[in-house]
């Protein structure tokens, strides 16, 4: 009988028996990637939700990071606006705090696992792509309506008319557009085809503690890089508290056109991505030539 089983024949007989039952290995079924916690992001849009809009930016303004280590209680005593701003305040900072404090003691518990379980995965992270430098002449509804991508501070101009007043000017109101940690992609307004050129991924990490970023530069078509064929390129760095650090990357455009370029940055409990766009002209020296 082995000679059928070793042969790889299944015999059966109703005197000499048969073959032994070939059973086939199973490979190892894969772990399932746990579900990640609420984003910081996410908690900040819940938290804001609850509010009314007279108390919406006294929420905001407890969720904002504290550059000098102030307790939530501390900043509250601060507070001119009433009782019921100073209750929004506290809830949302004090919140915010935990939620801060629950993603340090993952990180402590992800460095057990695998090397990718360190970092929020890549398609998770939503790209910036928004980066127009001005609202001016675009009818919007308030409030429902999100700022640009573009890490900065806007001033909005009021002004209004009327029959009885005449024309009124209201003071500038500033909005600040601000992360713990972001990607800057220094990209040049134009380049030209068949050229090598290089960019910068700089990467700001404005929080009080130190990380170690996982940083994916993504295949472009028709774009010569280190992604090319692969992808995406990834690099690990360190990146220290409330500092900067910038990742060149070297580029070839290949083609003429509109081009976009992105990058994905993750550390264990912050994220951001950045698309922009590369316009790839022809060589001035071939236009002149023709």
């Amino acid at each position: 009988m082995e000679v059928f089983y070793d042969a790889g024949l299944l015999f059966e007989s109703d005197k000499l028996g048969g073959t032994n039952e070939r059973t086939a290995p199973e490979c190892p079924t894969p772990l399932k990637r746990k579900r990640r916690a609420e984003t910081l992001l996410q908690v900040t849009q819940t938290l804001i939700s609850k509010y009314n809009s007279e108390q919406k930016k006294c929420c905001a303004d407890g969720l904002r990071q504290n550059r000098l280590g102030y307790t939530c209680e501390r900043r509250a005593s601060f507070i001119l606006d009433g009782a019921e701003c100073v209750k929004a305040f506290l809830d949302c900072c004090n919140e915010i705090q935990k939620r801060k404090d629950e993603q340090k003691d993952l990180l402590l518990l992800a460095r057990s696992e695998d090397d990718d379980d360190e970092f929020i995965s890549s398609d998770d992270i939503i790209p910036r792509t928004n980066f127009r430098e001005s609202w001016m002449w675009k009818t919007i509804d308030l409030p429902d309506y999100n700022v640009l991508n573009s890490i900065t501070t806007w001033q909005v101009l009021v002004i209004s008319m009327s029959k009885t007043h005449g024309i009124c000017v209201a003071d500038p109101y500033e909005m600040t557009v601000e992360k713990d940690f972001f990607v800057d992609l220094r990209l040049p307004y134009s380049a030209v085809r068949n050229e090598q050129l290089e960019i910068k991924a700089v990467l700001h990490n404005f929080s009080s503690e130190n990380m170690k970023v996982r940083v994916d530069f993504f295949e472009t078509e028709h774009i010569c890089n280190a992604a090319s064929k692969k992808k995406k390129y990834r690099t690990i760095v360190n990146v220290e508290a409330e500092s900067t650090i910038s990742i060149p990357y070297v580029i070839i455009p290949m083609e003429l056109g509109k081009h976009v370029i992105e990058v994905k940055a993750a550390s264990s409990s912050l994220s951001d991505g950045v698309q922009r766009t590369l316009k790839v002209v022809v060589s001035m020296s071939r236009l002149y030539s023709m």
